[in-house]
C-alpha cells in the first residue's frame, strides 16, 4: 500500500519483498530518469513522473497489481476490520481504480 510501488507497477513488474517503503524510491528514480539524489515526493518530480504515465499504464499497473494479489495465500493476510491485508509487496488502490475505469468503459470488466 505504497505509492512508489503504485508508481513502479505503472511500467514494470515488481514481486520482491522489501524492508522499508523508502526501499521502492531506487527503482522510482530509475524508471522515471530522475537523478539518484531527487526527492521523489517533491512537486516537480511527481509532476515529471505523473507525466510519464499513460492510461495503457494504468491499465498495466492494475494488471500487475491483480498478478501481486493473486499470489498471496489467504493465511498470508491479517484483518483491519473488514479488509484483507498482505505482507508487502501489495497494493489495493488498483481495486478502486479498476471499478472506476470499468464504469466509464476504459477497462473490460472479468
Amino acid at each position: 500500500m505504497n505509492i512508489d510501488l503504485w508508481f513502479i507497477l505503472h511500467k514494470e513488474d515488481f514481486n520482491r519483498p522489501v524492508a522499508s517503503s523508502d526501499a521502492y524510491v531506487v527503482d522510482v528514480r530509475r524508471i522515471y530518469g530522475l537523478n539518484r539524489e531527487a526527492d521523489i515526493k517533491e512537486r516537480a518530480n511527481l509532476e515529471r513522473i505523473l507525466g510519464q504515465i499513460t492510461l495503457e499504464d494504468v491499465r498495466h499497473a492494475i494488471r500487475r497489481a491483480d498478478e501481486i494479489r493473486a499470489t498471496k495465500l489467504e493465511s498470508d493476510c491479517f484483518m483491519v476490520d473488514s479488509v484483507a491485508c498482505y505482507g508487502n509487496p501489495d497494493f489495493s488502490l488498483h481495486n478502486f481504480l479498476k471499478i472506476v475505469l470499468q464504469d466509464c468503459g476504459e477497462l473490460k470488466s472479468k
